[in-house]
């Protein structure tokens, strides 16, 4: 869990990240994670989930995670670096696993 400023508010942010070596994998691996960050229960995400994947070759995860039901997302793939993150908003984050804090994933794919 982050926190970030912007003036006097505080925001807090969940990262996920993780290393996937089969591309195949990555659509569970992006839904898998998004379940992990949801579920930690310290503190509510204001804005929802970020989830980086590496892989080589590094695709766009966020254009991944579009095509697998997270309409919603934002992603930049402006550089190797900014194509490992996709940004999960919290609305559509609590749509596919209910509200805060949702159950941890059963396991890993």
């Amino acid at each position: 869990m982050d926190r970030s400023y912007s003036g006097p508010s505080a925001r807090s942010l969940i990262t996920v990240e993780g290393t996937v070596s089969k591309k195949a994998l990555i659509p569970e691996y992006i839904d898998y994670m998004a379940q992990v960050g949801w579920s930690v229960n310290d503190v509510e995400p204001d804005t929802g989930i970020f989830v980086r994947i590496r892989s080589t070759p590094q695709p766009i995860i966020g254009a991944i995670a579009r095509m697998n039901g997270w309409t919603t997302a934002t992603y930049s793939p402006s550089t190797d670096g900014l194509k490992q993150f996709v940004t999960l908003p919290k609305a559509a984050v609590r749509q596919r696993f209910g509200d805060w804090p949702g159950p941890p994933p059963m396991a890993i794919p």
